[in-house]
Parts: C-alpha cells; sequence; structure tokens
C-alpha cells in the first residue's frame, strides 16, 4: 500500500468541456459493454449487509449495478448520461430483483436527496432509520466516478449526500488518485480526468460529517488489459 499525500498532481488534465463531455460519454456508452464486476464490485458485496440498499452514483453501463443486484441486494443506479441509463434499462427488463435506473445531476442537492429517499423506502413504506441497526441504512457506492467530475462538482455532490444521508449511513468511492497522473492510459487524454489527492478528500470528507472507516491506495486493484492504475478506495459512515 502507498498513501497518496501528493499534493503537486491536483489540477485537472484539461478544462471541462461540460457539452464535449456529455457526448463523449454517451457515445462510450452506446457502444461498450462489459458483463463482469469491477473488483472494487466484488469487495463491497463482501463489505455490505445484504440487507442495506445500495445506491450507484455514475453507473455507467451498470455492470456493478447488475452484479450486486444478482448477488441478493437491492440496488439503485444513475447516471448523467441517457444513453447510458436507457440502455441499462433495456437490459434489465423483466428481470426479477433488477436495479433501478435512473438520471440524476449529481451537483443537484434535490436529485441526490430524491434519490436518497428513494433507496431508503422499502415496500412502499419508509423505514426507520436507527443510529445503531443499519437496518434502515443505505450504502451510497461510486467507482471511478469522482475523478470525471470537477473538485467543485465533488464537493457539490459529497456536501448534498452530506445533508441527505443520516447517521450510520455508507460511502464506498474508488477513484484515480494523484499518483496515477503520470501512467499511460488505455483510453488515453481524449476526455476529461482528474487525479484526485486523497489526503485532501479525507479531510473534505470529515468537515462535511463523514468518519473514514477505510482507506488504501495502490495499484493492482483496478487493473485493465495495460493498465494499472493507481487508484484509491475510501469506505466511510455518515455519524
Amino acid at each position: 500500500m502507498k498513501v497518496d499525500t501528493n499534493t503537486n498532481d491536483n489540477a485537472v488534465t484539461s478544462t471541462k468541456d461540460v457539452t464535449k463531455e456529455k457526448g463523449y460519454w454517451n457515445s462510450f456508452y452506446a457502444k461498450w459493454d462489459i458483463d463482469v464486476p469491477s473488483q472494487f464490485g466484488v469487495l463491497t458485496a463482501t463489505e455490505v449487509d445484504q440487507e442495506t440498499p445500495i445506491l450507484e452514483f455514475g453507473c455507467g453501463n451498470g455492470r456493478d449495478s447488475i452484479y450486486l443486484s444478482k448477488q441478493g441486494f437491492k440496488v439503485y443506479g444513475c447516471d448523467l448520461s441517457k444513453e447510458a441509463i436507457a440502455k441499462n434499462t433495456e437490459k434489465v427488463s423483466g428481470v426479477p430483483g433488477a436495479p433501478s435506473f435512473s438520471i440524476c445531476d449529481c451537483t443537484s442537492a434535490a436529485d441526490v436527496d430524491s434519490l436518497v429517499q428513494k433507496a431508503r423506502v422499502k415496500s412502499g413504506e419508509a423505514r426507520e432509520c436507527e443510529a445503531d441497526d443499519n437496518g434502515g441504512n443505505i450504502m451510497v457506492y461510486n467507482r471511478f466516478f469522482i475523478h470525471s467530475i470537477t473538485e467543485t462538482q465533488q464537493n457539490q455532490f459529497l456536501t448534498a449526500l452530506g445533508g441527505s444521508l443520516v447517521t450510520g449511513d455508507g460511502l464506498m468511492m474508488e477513484y484515480r488518485c494523484s499518483l496515477d497522473a503520470e501512467l499511460p492510459k488505455v483510453y488515453g487524454t481524449s476526455h476529461y480526468r482528474r487525479y484526485v489527492v486523497t489526503s485532501d478528500l479525507l479531510v473534505f470528507l470529515d468537515s462535511i460529517g463523514f468518519d473514514v472507516e477505510y482507506e488504501c491506495t495502490g495499484i493492482g486493484m483496478a487493473k485493465y488489459k495495460s493498465e494499472d492504475p493507481f487508484v484509491s478506495r475510501i469506505i466511510a459512515k455518515r455519524r
């Protein structure tokens, strides 16, 4: 394990063009598909109590949302890409226990809160939430998501989560950290990508009410073809 405390690479690789990014990801998810889960998705299946609903932000092609639903979890997946959501919805149509997919703007506190409350409802009845009983809690999950948005968007998203989640709700994240900035990439630089300084993110999470229970930074956790990126994983709980 290598701790990510590098503060020299917190800058984005390029200026983010929202219109260009929408086009890139809509095109990407319209043609790119993979059925196997990520390593982080498998870790999540072993770490989270099966009675805890999982809400995935930035679900992309739905690989992890679909995998987790097959493991018995109630899953809600969301993404800003309408093509990804349409394709995912069609893919699971008629499948018992399939994830519910919806379009969401993660920077909108209203959108975030709406999905959090949706995940907290079971069989049409609001569930009681108790600090010491995760039967009423949810787990928020995102993988390779926050490095695809700006730091401002990241903070808007996490602040919205902090306002909607209750004591005992969880947060699991995996993302490219600053140590990965200079490593070669399979998909190059044709889209926006940010390299997150984990030490800064940990401070921010604490400031908005999250206790970090686990953090790991290293390689070998998200290998894809010729690429073995430096990533950070965080498991936190809303206090």
